[in-house]
């Protein structure tokens, strides 16, 4: 297949099923769970009023999004049961690397044939290029935002920090007198701006869950 697909449970629709004309019937992966298939079961589903039997159901598609949603059937059965033209409106075309712009100036004049109608042509992977590189800029955005909540954070807490200091002074001194050392008041200090800091996030988080 153009778009390789794979079958998530079941098969493909083959030349028994269009020669029989029997209403089978093959379904997207977002089209199927809104059916509640998960793929195991036999089921049956109302397209259009007729009962089509479900004898496949596809993986996602992310090159072509429109297919998880797409409900196939055999030519004989759309032309017996919603009188549809045998032509074809749409082809899904897979070329060589580096040919694509080419491609894409060649593929209306080849299909039209110099006929009156109006062929258009859409490349999926430039499609999914931009998505990939939306998602990254999302990425950064998140991580700057966390990296300023960081820093935000960090300042509070060196800001209650000296406050803290400020108003301790005349402790400070008194146990420098009794022979504490800088650093065993220095960890003391670091202690308490771990937990203030440990205890208001915690708040915060309660508090957002209350919400």
């Amino acid at each position: 297949m153009v778009l390789d697909v794979g079958l998530r449970s079941g098969r493909w629709l083959n030349a028994a099923d269009e020669d029989s004309g029997s209403r089978s019937i093959v379904l997207g992966s977002e089209l199927a769970s809104e059916f509640s298939l998960m793929g195991s079961e036999i089921r049956d589903v109302l397209l259009g009023g007729r009962t089509y039997g479900v004898v496949g159901i596809l993986e996602r598609v992310d090159l072509v999004p429109t297919v998880n949603n797409t409900a196939f059937i055999t030519q004989t059965a759309a032309e017996k049961d919603f009188d549809v033209e045998s032509e074809p409106t749409a082809l899904y075309v897979r070329v060589q690397d580096g040919t694509t712009n080419e491609s894409v100036e060649i593929l209306p004049i080849a299909i039209a044939l110099g006929g009156s109608e109006t062929v258009s042509t859409e490349v999926p992977s430039s499609l999914l290029e931009a998505e990939a590189q939306v998602d990254k800029t999302l990425q950064a955005v998140v991580i700057a935002m966390g990296a300023l909540a960081l820093v935000v954070g960090g300042v509070g807490i060196a800001n209650v920090m000296s406050i803290s200091v400020i108003q301790r002074s005349s402790e400070i001194g008194i146990r420098r007198a009794l022979g504490h050392t800088r650093g065993i008041i220095a960890v003391q200090f670091m202690i308490e701006a771990f937990l203030v800091g440990v205890g208001g996030g915690w708040r915060e988080r309660s508090s957002g869950q209350v919400r």
